[in-house]
This record gives structure tokens, C-alpha cells and sequence, in this order.
């Protein structure tokens, strides 16, 4: 009985009820053409997304394919393989933002950020405008801080449910053990 209990409480400890989130701007984000633009795009909360693949498509194509270590430019729509980029070294705190540089009005529209593992998605909507300017939208695309202690607290609370059910369980075994 109390194998299978602890088995239950560690189970939902390792594994919380609240799946991670894919999250973005629900803004559209505005630039000029010739450009970069920067779609924002995360984790919440915040996870190591660095060995996980990441989905970027517009219009069914693949914009930009990521999967754990590098990015698959053979999957790739040709027209982005020089133009898109993610921030590598921000994958361990979970920004899946995607960089398009060189923009052109043919990259007007609805792009997908997707996370095949966890079935996740957010899209973000991309305007290029020619009367647009960088100085107007300096803050307009402000990314979230994605390093806050708010967002560590959704991680450590399953770790340390964990310790006390497994410290529980160990007192409880040792009583058993007594007892019997």
C-alpha cells in the first residue's frame, strides 16, 4: 500500500498537472522593409528548450527548423535559410525567438513558433511596412524577462514536493520496519 502511494505522490511531483506554455506577443510586430525583425516567442515557465526541436513556419513552410543541436536548413523553404536565425545560447531559458533579417514584404503575415514535444504553439504576426522606422519600435516588441524569480518558483515547487514525499517515505519505512 505504501509502495504504490509513494509511487502516486512521486509521480504527480515529477510530473505537475500544468504542462509548459508556449507563449509570445500578441502584438504585431512592425518593421521596414530591408530590415530584421525579432518575433518574440518562450517558455512559460521558463525551460532548457536547447535540446528540443523548434518549429518556425509561415504559410505551411518551415521558416526555420531547429532540432537539439543545430538547425535542419534541409528542411527549410530556401528563401529563409540565410535570413532566420534563434538565439542559441537563450534556448537554455526557454526564448524561442525567432531573428528574420534582410525583411521583405513578402514576409508579411502569420508565423508559427511550435514545439513538436510538448504539441505547443504561438503565432506571431509580422507587418512590414515601408513607412515604418526602428525608432518607433524600439519598445514596441520588448521581450518578456524571462530570468525572473517568478518563474522559477513553477519549477521548484514539484522538486521540493518531491524531497518531502521522498523523505516522508523513508521515515515511513523505517517505522515500518520497527514496527514489524
Amino acid at each position: 500500500m505504501i509502495k504504490h502511494l509513494t509511487f502516486c505522490v512521486s509521480f504527480s511531483a515529477a510530473f505537475p498537472l500544468h504542462p509548459p506554455q508556449v507563449t509570445g506577443s500578441s502584438e504585431p510586430i512592425r518593421v521596414a522593409p530591408g530590415d530584421y525583425a525579432i518575433l518574440p516567442c518562450w517558455v512559460s515557465p521558463k525551460r532548457n528548450a536547447s535540446r528540443m526541436t523548434v518549429e518556425w513556419s509561415k504559410s505551411g513552410q518551415y521558416v526555420l527548423v531547429y532540432k537539439g543541436h543545430g538547425v535542419d536548413n534541409d528542411a527549410m523553404n530556401n528563401s529563409y535559410v540565410s535570413r532566420t536565425s534563434l538565439f542559441l545560447s537563450e534556448l537554455e531559458v526557454g526564448n524561442l525567438s525567432l531573428k528574420l533579417n534582410n525583411v521583405t514584404f513578402n514576409d508579411s503575415g502569420s508565423f508559427k513558433c511550435f514545439l513538436p514535444r510538448w504539441r505547443k504553439s504561438h503565432e506571431v504576426q509580422l507587418i512590414v511596412d515601408s513607412s515604418w522606422s526602428r525608432a518607433e519600435n524600439v519598445n514596441s516588441s520588448k521581450l518578456p524577462d524571462i530570468i525572473t524569480r517568478r518563474d522559477r518558483w513553477p519549477v521548484a515547487i514539484p522538486i521540493v514536493l518531491f524531497l518531502v514525499v521522498f523523505v516522508m517515505t523513508c521515515y515511513m519505512c523505517v517505522l515500518y520496519d520497527k514496527w514489524k
